[in-house]
């Protein structure tokens, strides 16, 4: 008994464009995956790992890197920044902490992020100046 097998031929226009679709989808899918992926990982972040990677990009130009105050934009600015190591900076309670993000300091150089960072950005942010520095607990 004789078996034939049909051979595709590499000529053939349809084939090679059904081919070519199918990589591209297999393109397009394998790139949707990589971003949901990434996408996912970053909402799986604690609050403070999500508020490190904000004051990274937003605030260490001023505020520092060890949050004293000593930014590589510190020395341009006439108020220094906040050193969040302060007592006094370390005694003020989390609403001072998000109406100074939000609507800054007129006078003092800090501009408000209101338009820029959503609410739980904001508490994500205090999140991670707490863990670097500590609120200091006041008894009445």
């Amino acid at each position: 008994m004789i078996t034939c097998q049909t051979v595709p031929l590499r000529d053939d226009p349809v084939e090679g464009r059904v081919a070519m679709t199918t990589k591209m989808l297999m393109g397009v899918l394998f790139a949707l995956i990589l971003t949901s992926a990434g996408a996912l990982g970053e909402t799986r972040l604690s609050p403070t790992d999500r508020g490190q990677r904000l004051y990274q990009r937003n605030c260490l130009h001023c505020h520092g890197v060890t949050l004293d105050g000593k930014g590589p934009d510190a020395a341009s600015l006439r108020v220094p920044p906040a050193n969040f190591h302060t007592y006094l900076s370390r005694l003020k309670d989390d609403a001072e902490f998000e109406k100074a993000i939000t609507q800054g300091k007129r006078f003092l150089g800090m501009h408000n992020w209101e338009d820029t960072l959503t609410e739980e950005q904001v508490h994500d942010l205090i999140a991670y100046i707490r863990s670097a520095a500590h609120q200091v607990k006041v008894k009445p």
